[in-house]
């Protein structure tokens, strides 16, 4: 079976697997054990080609947890901005941020 989508509505971009937490229902299994690797530019930008190529305007941003590298987030979050693609929300388990 070779499935095709043409159009998406709204996605996501998972930006590491890093997480101060270890929920037992993370569908990624992101804990403090995984790596702190973060979604490098070349690979962020060929997901926005790809976002771009499928009509999609809106995203979220998840991972682990994002906020655990603000300047890499940071970077997402330009790419994101300078491609005209809006972000919905940040997942995040942060108590300290709240959206006003």
């Amino acid at each position: 079976m070779n499935l095709k989508i043409d159009y998406l509505g709204s996605g996501g971009i998972i930006t590491n697997y890093f997480c101060s937490s270890t929920c037992r229902h993370c569908l990624y299994a992101c804990s403090p054990r995984r790596g702190k690797d973060y979604i490098s530019e070349s690979v962020l930008s060929e997901i926005i080609d790809k976002i771009k190529a499928m009509h999609c305007h809106s995203v979220h941003v998840g991972g682990g947890e994002p906020f655990l590298n603000p300047d890499k987030l940071e970077v997402v979050m330009h790419g994101l901005y300078h491609s005209n693609i809006a972000v919905e929300y940040i997942e995040t388990n942060s108590s300290w941020f709240r959206v006003p």
